[in-house]
């Protein structure tokens, strides 16, 4: 019997980062809507990740995270009063009241849904200031939902113009019809797999770039778990802790379900 080596999708990630897109990516708009929200932040700022895109919206920033891959791949130095240290989001080693704000991108949707949200939510609490803002974009399923052929059906139809926006729609699918906000990365390809047997015959009818149709085989043996949850459904684990003061949308190809969300500390 054959034996599978389970991947963290992470690793993968981390290699080749500098080839993925919005809304894989936050693109000029979400820079713009969060550099917009943190107009009147002048002190410490976390960033969840090592977004590079996100480095450069405070001059005093600590990074976090939990994967050495990622750190060694996308981070680009402790320098200018900022710094990463590897740790866990729903575990950080920081005092109560250390910073003014909390940034991420995407973010939400490597935890599983809704433990680990509000686990998160009350840990961005405790180490925000009075009134701090967090601000992150998210991944957001739909209420109406839509399923997986529909998606198929209009990748083959020339409607997806980007693969990654593709995948992204693929999985909000699968959540859409289990009725479950978190989805398995090995199923994502299990699904494409069966709707797109033919990798060729799908590079020729989307026109998307064998080589990133080739990168579906990432998803294939991974044991990550991602969460796409409605927007309603995020706002009911943090408005325990947090007031909403913005909604933003950019306008690339799935941004409507890529807001970047700006919330105040109520403590």
């Amino acid at each position: 019997m054959q034996t599978i080596t389970q991947k963290n999708i992470w690793d993968d990630l981390a290699r080749r980062w500098n080839k993925l897109t919005p809304p894989l990516r936050p693109c000029d708009q979400d820079l713009d809507f969060m550099k917009q929200g943190l107009q009147s932040v002048a002190g410490q700022c976390l960033l969840l990740g090592v977004t590079p895109e996100l480095c450069c919206l405070s001059d005093k920033l600590v990074a976090i995270d939990n994967n050495e891959s990622m750190i060694r791949a996308v981070w680009q130095g402790n320098h200018n009063g900022k710094r990463v240290i590897k740790g866990d989001w729903l575990q950080l080693p920081f005092e109560e009241n250390t910073f003014d704000a909390v940034i991420g991108d995407g973010s939400l949707t490597l935890l599983e849904y809704p433990l680990s949200y509000e686990r998160l939510f009350r840990e961005m609490k405790k180490v925000l200031k009075k009134g701090g803002k967090l601000l992150l974009r998210i991944f957001a399923t739909p209420d109406e939902g839509e399923t997986c052929s529909a998606v198929c059906r209009e990748a083959l139809e020339g409607k997806i113009r980007n693969i990654h926006v593709f995948k992204w729609r693929l999985a909000m699918a699968l959540v859409s019809e289990s009725g479950n906000p978190n989805v398995r990365v090995r199923d994502i390809y299990i699904t494409f797999d069966r709707f797109f047997p033919d990798r060729e015959d799908l590079a020729r009818q989307t026109l998307w770039d064998p080589q990133n149709i080739a990168d579906f085989e990432e998803y294939r043996d991974s044991s990550s778990i991602y969460s796409f949850p409605r927007l309603s459904d995020v706002r009911l684990k943090y408005q325990q802790h947090f007031r909403e003061i913005g909604l933003r949308n950019g306008t690339y190809e799935l941004a409507q379900r890529c807001p970047v969300l700006t919330l105040e500390a109520s403590k």
